[in-house]
C-alpha cells in the first residue's frame, strides 16, 4: 500500500499543473479543508476504526479510488458548475450515526460507505477539461487526499483499546452527525 502512495505522489509531483486557478496541492488538501468533505472523511475513518476486523486493504482502497473516479466523471458530465454539499453532509450524517451506534457492520457496507465517500470527494474535485492529461493528476490528487487521512485516522484510532476511548469515538460520531445536520439546515435555509 505504501508503494502505491509513493507512486501516486511521484506522478502528482511530476505532472506540470496547467494554468488553472486550483493547483494539485490544493486538490490533495481539498478533502480536509472543506466541511462537506471533512465530515464524511472523519466519520468513515472512525467507522473503519470501530471495525478492527475490516482492514483497509487493496480492495477497499480500489473501491475508494473507483468512487473518486466516478465522482469526478459525474461532476464533469452531469454538473460541471459545481457540486452541492448536501450529499456529502448526508453521508456524514449516516456514517456518524453508525459510529455513534457502534454496531457491527458487514465489510460490504463499509465498502459501500467508502464508495460513497469517493463519489463525494471526486465530485468536489476541480479540473478545467475532461482531457486525460488533466484528469489523471486530479484523480490521483483526489484519491491521495482522501486515502492518506483515512488510513492515518483509521489506524491511529485503532490504538484506542480502553472503554473510555471507545466512548470518545462514539461521542465524536455523534458530534459529526450534529455538525452535518446543522450544515444541512443552514444550506436549506439559504435555499428558502
Amino acid at each position: 500500500m505504501a508503494r502505491v502512495l509513493v507512486v501516486m505522489v511521484a506522478i502528482i509531483a511530476g505532472t506540470p499543473a496547467a494554468a488553472h486557478d486550483i493547483g494539485l496541492g490544493d486538490q490533495v488538501l481539498a478533502p480536509v479543508t472543506t466541511l462537506p468533505s471533512l465530515l464524511p472523511l472523519l466519520a468513515v475513518s472512525l467507522l473503519c476504526r470501530q471495525h478492527d476486523h475490516i482492514a483497509i486493504d487493496r480492495t477497499l482502497a480500489l473501491v475508494l479510488a473507483a468512487g473518486v473516479a466516478a465522482g469526478l466523471g459525474a461532476r464533469l458530465t452531469l454538473a460541471p458548475a459545481g457540486s452541492p454539499a448536501a450529499p456529502s453532509l448526508a453521508l456524514a450524517t449516516v456514517a456518524g450515526a453508525l459510529v455513534a451506534l457502534a454496531r457491527p457492520l458487514p465489510r460490504g457496507m463499509v465498502g459501500a460507505l467508502l464508495l460513497a465517500l469517493g463519489l463525494a470527494i471526486g465530485a468536489s474535485l476541480h479540473t478545467e477539461s475532461p482531457a486525460l492529461l488533466d484528469l489523471a493528476p486530479a484523480l490521483g490528487a483526489g484519491f491521495l487526499g482522501a486515502f492518506a487521512p483515512l488510513l492515518m485516522l483509521a489506524t491511529t484510532a485503532t490504538s484506542a483499546a480502553t472503554d473510555w476511548h471507545r466512548i470518545g469515538v462514539r461521542v465524536a460520531g455523534s458530534w459529526i452527525v450534529a455538525a452535518a445536520v446543522i450544515a444541512l439546515a443552514l444550506g436549506a435555509r439559504d435555499l428558502i
